[in-house]
């Protein structure tokens, strides 16, 4: 049994769809509940081809233990589980939820900074301070994969704008 819940570390009042949505699942043994949650890093994975990575928590009914299942282009990585039934499982299990709190930019939670699926910070000079934004025009080639590498092949338009300084957009 899995879904989503949606976290927030500060969200705007009267919004509550500015978060993370964080995918949860559940099982009767780790082969089951990674199988299952590879299911939910699929969908995210395919929805933004610039993505990095995805977390989805692993609850193991059995063993009562949670893991971090972070699933990236190159597969999965995880930890130890954490026992919930004993004192350092729960220190554990706190402290993973605590540094979730600290995410608080889209690559905290695996997008990449510089773009999102239409739109680009395209850099501006060698030095790479300064950026010009292009939006995105037609999509040539896409090669759809959650495991190595998945190729997108995109026509930019470049926007009619002075170049931007610094990072974000």
């Amino acid at each position: 049994m899995g879904g989503y819940y949606s976290l927030h570390r500060d969200p705007p009042e009267g919004e509550s769809t500015n978060g993370l949505i964080l995918p949860v699942e559940t099982g009767g043994s780790w082969e089951e509940t990674v199988s299952k949650a590879f299911y939910y890093a699929r969908c995210l994975l395919s929805e933004s081809q610039m993505r990095s990575f995805v977390l989805v928590l692993g609850f193991n009914q059995d063993e009562q233990a949670l893991r971090p299942l972070i699933f990236h282009r190159g597969g999965l990585t995880t930890s130890e589980p954490y026992n919930i039934t004993t004192l350092e499982g729960l220190k554990e299990t706190a402290r993973l939820f605590l540094v979730l709190t600290l995410w608080s930019a889209p690559g905290d939670a695996g997008f990449v900074p510089a773009c999102t699926d239409t739109m680009y910070m395209l850099p501006a000079d060698q030095l790479g301070k300064d950026y010009a934004l292009a939006a995105l025009d037609d999509v040539l080639s896409r090669s759809l994969r959650i495991r190595g590498r998945g190729t997108l092949v995109s026509r930019l338009r470049l926007l009619r704008n002075p170049p931007l300084e610094g990072g974000d957009f």
